[in-house]
């Protein structure tokens, strides 16, 4: 039986938006944006179609939330990793962590593809700058864990890392694993952009 609209407490509510937010994030992995309906959501998560509108405006702000859940879940594995190795050595392995993540979900971190273009073209500026923010600011956390300070400026290693994984992740076939060859160029790339910060920032 389906979930009919009315007469939800909060509780049920903030239930129903993570039930949501849970089934949009996964058809969105398999199916990408444009093929991720109203229709389909509410039909995965076996709610009326009432229900979905008295929770969300609309598409756009179900996907906007559900992405903002995603960086979160990122951050919290980020802080795992950094937890036991604060390092350089853990700031590699949390690059690499994030290029499987890259790699295996393609719809939801190919940022100039078709489909995801279609996703940011309906946000507004402020949700879109929100979304930047907070990757950003998640990875100037990790340098300050690891106790890592750019050699230029920390826009600067962002950009370079965001270059590299997004050159790696192309179509183009490689003989050797594109993991392998991420990984060697990170080992040559980060002690030339990064260095490790002679007091302990942490404290």
């Amino acid at each position: 039986m389906k979930t009919g609209p009315k007469g939800f407490t909060e509780n049920e509510k903030i239930k129903l938006r993570e039930l949501m937010i849970s089934t949009c994030i996964t058809s969105w992995i398999e199916h990408g944006y444009t093929k991720t309906s109203i229709a389909k959501i509410t039909r995965d998560a076996n709610i009326a179609t009432g229900s979905f509108y008295l929770l969300f405006d609309n598409k756009e702000e179900l996907f906007y939330e559900s992405f903002l859940h995603i960086q979160d879940k990122l951050a919290k594995r980020a802080e795992e990793i950094l937890k036991h190795n604060p390092s350089l050595e853990g700031f590699i392995q949390l690059n690499l962590m994030l290029y499987q993540e890259y790699e295996s979900k393609p719809f939801l971190y190919t940022f100039n593809n078709h489909d995801f273009q279609l996703f940011l073209n309906k946000l507004n500026q402020d949700q879109i700058n929100k979304l930047v923010e907070s990757n950003f600011s998640s990875f100037e956390e990790s340098l300050k864990i690891c106790n890592l300070e750019s050699e230029m400026t920390d826009t600067f290693t962002f950009d370079t890392l965001n270059i590299l994984l997004s050159t790696l992740r192309s179509g183009h076939e490689t003989t050797i694993p594109k993991k392998d060859i991420y990984e060697t160029i990170l080992r040559a790339t980060l002690p030339q952009i990064l260095r490790e910060n002679d007091y302990d920032s942490r404290n």
